[in-house]
């Protein structure tokens, strides 16, 4: 078509609008970013387990129904799943930590308490998870601690149990 655009009158040729460039986006690691309230992330991986109807038993055998904001308590399956969608992120993003601060809890479900998440956003985390979820949910959105143990194991190649480093 040649000549001006008539239903926007721009004429034929017309180039964008002066303005100066973009500044290119901060790494990941160089962002300001607060460290995650552990509650609004509970939060908002309770909620994606319930949109995304996702029930996390304690083992196949065992269909007792845990909810979900206990099942993602800092003391249960939270640093677990934390850690494997830290390593989901690494995998795609290079070397790029959560800031995670996990320690080793004789008392906790899985030997680990999740302290802190110091440098991520909560809606990369809550992707990563869901994604983790993905890779292990049956079917019917079914998803058991063998389950998340196994693929753990896969994932970061060590178990699950085990704190990361900070």
């Amino acid at each position: 078509m040649d000549g001006p655009h008539l239903a926007r009158r721009i004429p034929h040729g017309a180039g964008a609008p002066d303005r100066p460039p973009s500044p290119a986006p901060a790494a990941l690691e160089t962002k300001k970013l607060r460290m995650i309230s552990l509650e609004r992330l509970i939060d908002a991986l309770a909620s994606l387990l319930e949109t995304r109807g996702y029930h996390i038993t304690l083992s196949a055998t065992d269909a007792t129904a845990v909810t979900p904001r206990r099942l993602l308590a800092p003391d249960c399956l939270l640093p677990v799943l934390v850690r494997m969608a830290e390593e989901i992120w690494k995998q795609r993003a290079g070397q790029i930590s959560f800031g995670l601060a996990i320690e080793p809890d004789g008392q906790a479900l899985c030997g680990q308490r999740l302290r802190a998440v110091h440098h991520a956003p909560l809606s990369l985390i809550v992707l990563c998870t869901d994604q983790t979820l993905q890779a292990v949910a049956d079917p019917q959105g079914v998803v058991t601690v063998e389950g998340l143990e196994r693929h753990a194991e896969t994932l970061c190649g060590a178990t699950a149990s085990q704190p990361a480093t900070v």
